[in-house]
């Protein structure tokens, strides 16, 4: 799958929404483990400090 929000929209375009659903599911995960941010964002959530964005 790739990465972009443009391939996800033409890949779900006139499908059923569960459908475009799970691809946006998918793409949310592929994205929130490759993100340092991301990463960081939810390591900050889970202790409770704030978080310290690198742009990465």
């Amino acid at each position: 799958m790739g990465s972009s929000c443009k391939e996800l929209r033409e890949r779900s375009w006139g499908q059923p929404a569960e459908y475009g659903l799970r691809l946006q599911d998918a793409y949310h995960l592929k994205t929130h483990a490759t993100v340092a941010d991301a990463r960081e964002g939810m390591a900050a959530f889970a202790e409770k400090r704030k978080p310290r964005f690198t742009g990465g």
